[in-house]
């Protein structure tokens, strides 16, 4: 394989990482509508939980009576989805330069 060959590989990988970024920053969006209701069921169990005085209580390590839970945990998922969709883009682009690097490279 010489080395035009593998600089189109690389290229191709990239633009595939930097496809799977963009999909996975957009399904992050999708998933708002679905948050949302999940949100308004995480304030009722705040609100429950304060009620009962369960101050010992906790999801996922947020304290269940804390005044803001909903937004916490909507928070972290938003967070893990952001962090993924960034690396493959970060990734996706690494193998463009790469690429381009090759390419100069094997040129007379």
């Amino acid at each position: 394989m010489g080395n035009s060959e593998l600089a189109h590989w690389i290229g191709l990988l990239g633009e595939g990482l930097n496809l799977a970024g963009a999909v996975v920053l957009a399904f992050d969006i999708f998933l708002r509508r679905k948050e949302h209701e999940l949100a308004v069921s995480l304030s009722q169990l705040s609100a429950d939980a304060r009620e009962a005085e369960l101050n010992s209580t906790f999801y996922r390590g947020i304290p269940v009576t804390s005044p803001d839970f909903p937004l916490l945990v909507l928070q972290r998922s938003a967070t893990r989805w952001a962090y993924l969709g960034v690396g493959l883009l970060m990734a996706g682009f690494l193998c463009l330069a790469a690429y381009h690097a090759v390419e100069i490279k094997g040129s007379p």
